[in-house]
């Protein structure tokens, strides 16, 4: 098993962050009452964008190939 670099381990991160967000999500469907709303609101938001921005922010490190 090789080493993972930098870039991947954040990808990982911001997958984990975003079936996070996504599990919340659901559960809340679940059962329909007010706060149901707003924890979809709220922690599923805020987890998605969590792993979103870290996702954003690993490939903008990444940058561009080297061309051989």
């Amino acid at each position: 098993m090789s080493a993972l670099t930098n870039v991947e381990r954040r990808i990982r991160w911001a997958a984990v962050f975003l079936l996070a967000g996504l599990v919340v999500q659901g559960l809340s469907l679940l059962r329909v009452a007010a706060l149901s709303f707003v924890v979809f609101t709220t922690l599923g938001l805020l987890l998605l964008a969590i792993g979103a921005v870290i996702f954003l922010f690993s490939l903008l490190e990444a940058g561009p190939d080297d061309e051989k």
